[in-house]
């Protein structure tokens, strides 16, 4: 064990005052948003020298431990394609690298709204594959590097991709044509990670204020520079921050404006790119024939699906036509992307004992066909496991729910076992 001694930081008197309140925090010199103070860095390479020194001593379980937990993943892989216009887009994972590669495999047969039993073929006798992005190659000029956004333009020529190489979550977005991989436009700078095409030339992007918030939604011309970007919308209220998405048909952008009690969405009908956004209840996924609703319920998030009417019918009600069913008690569920035209409705479902794994869902069947399991090395096996949700009543009544989860062959629920217990309240 190491006997040198842990750096002491010195103390420099600083007070701040809010709505009359005065605060003092010695420490406030450590704040370095530059990443530049020479004084700064010095105490941050003691704190590492320190570090670095306590913990040699489990150099090796160090080292083991992040063997074990490699040899769990199996890194050459693929997401599950999904079906967009004339093309599959698939993300690839190669053995030994950090990074993905964003690829594509054209469709013989064209465009269509596909089924959840179909698979993209593969061999010589196929199109073959096309890789769009190689984020490997981009990071290796970067000792930091992060696309936070990857976004096709709606006739599949160009690529719009959102890159960070600080680790600031700070955005600069690019724009390439999808085949010559030249660079269209000027870079955009100071951008979040929600990015969405409008239409072939213009799309639409987030950026933040002093504080890190997403508050200004703007829209942006390829031929146009930045400072002459139109804005779209501007969240006043400091407590609500901006998220962005597209709808399943890209007619439609969905802002939501949301704080950690509330939240409200905004939309845009792309076709009309000069109207302001609307205020729209509810968040949902819009299909051609379907509309699909995800609500939290007792914690868990329930996934309801609606048959809409023809187009020239008018909508006065709408009656539930199912609900997917998950078998477990406790899990995620999210949306994934999925096609407007089709009956499948792709999903991303896990849970303590369950990888990732993705289904596409026959809204006119019921039929869930699960299309990839996230593989977890070294022997796993879900059934050695058990999940189970109690729920404790705190002093004002509120029902807690407890998530429980143990090897059903190790672990008795007398009391006599150990438990690692972790708790975490800023979500409501």
């Amino acid at each position: 064990m190491s006997t040198i001694s842990a750096p002491v930081a010195e103390k420099v008197k600083h007070s701040m005052e809010l709505f009359g309140d005065v605060r003092n925090d010695d420490y406030y010199w450590l704040r370095d948003d530059s990443r530049s103070n020479p004084k700064v860095l010095a105490h941050l390479q003691q704190e590492n020298t320190y570090t670095n020194a306590v913990m040699a001593d489990a150099k090796q379980l160090q080292e083991e431990l992040y063997k074990e937990l490699r040899g769990r993943i199996q890194e050459a892989d693929m997401t599950v394609p999904l079906r967009k216009g004339s093309y599959y887009y698939y993300e690839k994972t190669l053995e030994g690298k950090q990074y993905i590669q964003h690829c594509r495999r054209f469709i013989v047969e064209g465009e269509g709204p596909g089924s959840a039993d179909e698979m993209m073929e593969t061999g010589p006798d196929v199109p073959v594959e096309e890789v769009l992005f190689d984020e490997n190659v981009m990071a290796e000029k970067h000792e930091y590097y992060n696309i936070g956004a990857f976004k096709m333009s709606p006739n599949d020529k160009l690529i719009a991709y959102a890159e960070d190489t600080k680790g600031d979550e700070i955005y600069t977005v690019y724009v390439i044509d999808a085949e010559t991989k030249e660079f269209i436009g000027k870079p955009l700078k100071g951008i979040t990670d929600c990015l969405e095409w409008a239409d072939n030339e213009t799309f639409v992007y987030i950026t933040m204020d002093d504080i890190h918030r997403p508050y200004k939604v703007w829209r942006h011309n390829l031929v146009s520079d930045q400072s002459d970007d139109d804005c779209l919308y501007h969240e006043e209220d400091d407590e609500f921050s901006l998220e962005l998405k597209a709808s399943e048909s890209k007619e439609y952008l969905f802002v939501t404006s949301g704080s950690k009690t509330t939240q409200f969405v905004l939309f845009l009908n792309v076709s009309d790119a000069q109207k302001e956004l609307n205020i729209k209840l509810q968040e949902v996924q819009a299909f051609k024939d379907h509309l699909v609703v995800y609500e939290r319920d007792s914690g868990l998030v329930k996934v309801t699906i609606y048959h809409l009417p023809p187009v020239s019918d008018d909508i006065t009600s709408l009656t539930v036509e199912q609900t997917v069913e998950f078998i477990e008690p406790i899990y995620l569920v999210s949306s994934m992307e999925s096609q407007f035209n089709s009956h499948v409705l792709r999903y991303e479902y896990s849970s303590f004992r369950t990888p990732q794994s993705v289904y596409d869902y026959d809204m006119n069947t019921g039929k869930p066909v699960l299309k990839k399991v996230k593989p977890v090395l070294g022997g796993f096996d879900k059934e050695n496991y058990e999940t189970v949700r109690e729920w404790a009543e705190a002093s004002d009544g509120t029902k807690v729910p407890i998530s429980i989860v143990y090897r059903k062959d190790l672990v008795r629920l007398d009391g006599t076992d150990p438990l690692l217990l972790y708790g975490y309240g800023s979500y409501e």
